[in-house]
């Protein structure tokens, strides 16, 4: 009888990681079909105008959204819409820093390398300073500054669940920070204008100052 127990117990314990699957599949299937379907948008909207107008991250969010405001999500896919949207991220952001060799970021010289840190640490503290300076909540103004200072929708994505944010922090936050990014595109060739600065310069400044790299 003890040897029959520990056979379940065995069987049971090798079935885990196989539930597990079954269980996170319906939710990874969805949001993979949300991420496909933004990816296609902004094919399609590249396609027509001939320019990235919108990153295709930020239409994976409205249609991820969407989906979430105007559908009932069923409960068995909390799971893997909640797998996708910790591990699978966290495992993003790190191989996406990890792309980055030492030889590349040397190479662009590290004078450069001290003032994007410092133009950061500087962009992070102010951007909060002033959010709260404005009502805003801890966590909000927090998702803010992050979006603002470092790389927008990414950076808001992976600091939201490290502070504890809820969902419409993180809506608010990816907003503002894309109003804001239009607006500072929109402004920046203006400095060319009035600095006379030369392409590097302007090249430098746009780099430092827009996290969106299709605005860059």
């Amino acid at each position: 009888m003890q040897a029959l127990n520990g056979s379940n117990s065995k069987k049971g314990l090798a079935m885990r990681p196989l539930h597990h699957l079954v269980s996170i599949f319906p939710g990874v299937a969805l949001s993979c079909a949300v991420a496909l379907g933004g990816y296609g948008i902004a094919y399609g909207v590249q396609r027509l105008t001939g320019q990235t107008l919108v990153d295709a991250l930020v239409w994976c969010i409205v249609l991820g959204t969407a989906v979430n405001s105007l559908f009932d999500v069923p409960a068995k896919m909390r799971d893997g819409i909640h797998f996708c949207a910790k591990i699978i991220l966290d495992v993003a952001i790190v191989l996406l820093g990890a792309s980055i060799s030492l030889s590349q970021i040397a190479g662009n010289g590290f004078g450069l390398i001290g003032a994007v840190m410092l133009v950061v640490c500087c962009a992070l503290s102010c951007s909060y300073l002033i959010g709260r300076g404005l009502g805003l909540p801890h966590p909000l103004a927090l998702l803010v500054a992050c979006g603002n200072s470092i790389c927008g929708n990414s950076a808001i994505m992976a600091a939201a669940p490290v502070i504890g944010a809820d969902s419409d922090d993180v809506a608010s936050s990816i907003a503002f920070t894309a109003v804001l990014g239009i607006v500072v595109v929109l402004m920046l060739p203006l400095a060319v204008y009035f600095t006379g600065m030369n392409t590097l310069q302007y090249g430098m400044l746009a780099g430092m100052t827009v996290y969106a790299v299709p605005q860059v």
